[in-house]
């Protein structure tokens, strides 16, 4: 092999080092803007799910005001997988068994809604909002009911 063969072949090995050089960093610049950008789409996310929740409280609120029945304390008695488990609302706060509560939060999760035809009413499953729509979640929770007791909050 000349002399200009090598030197050539060796230019041309030090051009594809540095085009390879150039590559992996921009592949690593390209990583670091990749995790910033899922960073801030957890956030958004994140975001807009408070406000959907927020969103869903509200209306589920407001559905409440518009001649929904009141109801300012529960108890729910029932059995879940052959346990029994209760629930109750005094005070504005919720109290219920572990077991109750993890099926309950499935249902927040998956959205679920409780329609009624005659008058046209819609809650929101929750565990934080109007009483009726907390002690509709607890009952779906349950496999079987066993007792409810709703009284409205004049009775609080």
């Amino acid at each position: 092999m000349s002399a200009e063969a090598d030197v050539a072949t060796t230019a041309g090995r030090s051009r594809l080092r540095n085009r390879a050089a150039l590559a992996v960093a921009r592949s690593r610049t390209l990583v670091v803007r990749i995790a910033e950008i899922r960073a801030q789409h957890d956030l958004l996310v994140e975001h807009a799910l408070r406000l959907l929740h927020a969103c869903r409280v509200q209306r589920s609120r407001r559905a409440g005001e518009r001649g929904a029945p009141a109801v300012g304390r529960f108890l729910v008695e029932g059995v879940i997988d052959g346990d029994e488990v209760n629930a109750s609302w005094v005070d504005g706060r919720l109290a219920c068994d572990d077991a109750l509560r993890v099926r309950a939060l499935i249902l927040v999760d998956l959205e679920e809604e409780f329609l009624y035809a005659d008058p046209p009413r819609c809650f929101i499953a929750s565990l934080d909002g109007p009483p009726i729509a907390v002690a509709l979640t607890m009952i779906r929770a349950c496999d079987r009911v066993t007792r409810i007791v709703l009284a409205p909050p004049e009775a609080a």
